[in-house]
């Protein structure tokens, strides 16, 4: 089936898991080669197996990670929950908001006022406490939608242009430098969003 015109789509899966992995197995082949005790083996080898585990399995997984189409913007936090992935139809959304956190791309939902409260697996008190952490200066209710690209590439390029053929009146901004890379235009007469 061919892709979809403007439609941008990210999958878990891509260049920075290929190289964590190539990492990982390198740095087991060190411990088993280096002299270490047998308990300082066991463990970094044991640790780098757990992480090529949940590495393999999020790259295979092939879900989509962020969607954008016409309908809205689909976004899963995690490839290991169902309910970590929402979807955000576009007349909720006011903004998208990109941001960075310890050299790791985010990207968030402002919805406008009165859109439901986004739900799912990383929407409880814990998850409320924590994006104070990871967002700094970012709005709470915005990083609690967000996803960060750590096993996908985020491409903003893509990103704008699907928002600009889809909701032209959303803008995309990106926090950590400052840049509005869309700005909200009104929509065409006659269209949805």
């Amino acid at each position: 089936m061919p892709p979809e015109p403007f439609v941008y789509e990210a999958r878990f899966r891509g260049p920075k898991t290929v190289r964590l992995v190539i990492i990982l197995l390198a740095f087991s082949a060190v411990m088993l080669i280096a002299p270490a005790p047998l308990w300082a083996r066991i463990f970094v080898i044991g640790a780098c197996g757990i992480g090529l585990v949940i590495l393999l399995a999020a790259g295979l997984s092939r879900k989509t990670a962020l969607r954008v189409d016409a309908s809205g913007v689909t976004l899963c936090q995690s490839p290991f929950f169902r309910s970590a992935a929402a979807f955000y139809p576009w007349a909720d959304v006011r903004r998208i908001v990109l941001w960075q956190y310890q050299r790791l791309d985010f990207i968030g939902v402002q919805r406008r006022e009165g859109a439901p409260e986004p739900t799912g697996r990383f929407t409880g008190p814990a998850s409320r406490a924590a994006v104070g952490k990871t967002a700094p200066g970012v709005d709470p209710d915005v990083a609690l939608t967000g996803a960060a690209a750590n096993s996908w590439v985020l491409d903003r390029k893509r990103l704008v242009e699907a928002v600009a053929h889809f909701a032209p009146a959303v803008e995309v901004a990106d926090t950590s430098t400052g840049q509005l890379l869309h700005p909200a235009r009104p929509a065409p007469p006659g269209a949805a969003g």
